[in-house]
């Protein structure tokens, strides 16, 4: 297996190297990541359950789909391969937030990023799951969010992180 490589950034987001994914998590170096909630015409929110094979919150449930930025890469583009690579999905993605998260404990390490969280609405809505994802489902809007307020715990801290933000972009416009 190949290693991922992941720019490292200051606190301006400004790259300062290039580490692997687990020098990174081992050291504690903030890098970027990106959030993707998805949601269909009928104003549901994709909400995937990762896989119990996953080192970082396995069998938690999370947004659509998230991951890291590699080196090189824009959010977006990140946010475009990730999307492909988890779901098989293609769409257009419109940006809702930039969030710094706090330092989280990660396989004997600290999780540390830039998340910028994403919004689409695929024209597919069955998608093809990779390995890293045990199930999804779409759920209402409203549904989402009382799940994750009163089971945070069942959630990653990203996906909880970034929900508070993606409910502030819909605003009075939620479904």
């Amino acid at each position: 297996m190949v290693d991922e490589y992941l720019d490292v950034v200051d606190q301006e987001d400004r790259v300062v190297g290039k580490r692997t994914v687990a020098e990174c998590i081992r050291l504690g170096l903030l890098h970027r990541g990106i959030v993707i909630f998805l949601k269909n015409e009928r104003g549901e929110t994709y909400l995937q359950k990762r896989s119990a094979l996953m080192a970082w919150y396995p069998s938690h449930w999370s947004a659509s789909c998230t991951g890291h930025v590699s080196s090189g890469e824009s959010y977006l583009e990140g946010a475009v391969r990730e999307l492909r690579e988890e779901l098989n999905a293609v769409c257009k993605l419109v940006r809702v937030a930039k969030v710094q998260t706090p330092k989280w404990p990660c396989k004997g390490g600290t999780e540390w990023e830039f998340n910028v969280v994403f919004e689409g609405e695929p024209q597919d809505t069955e998608f093809k799951l990779n390995e890293e994802v045990e199930t999804g489902k779409w759920v209402g809007y409203r549904k989402a969010k009382r799940m994750i307020e009163e089971r945070p715990d069942d959630f990653t801290p990203d996906t909880v992180l970034a929900f508070g933000e993606y409910a502030r972009f819909l605003g009075s416009a939620a479904p």
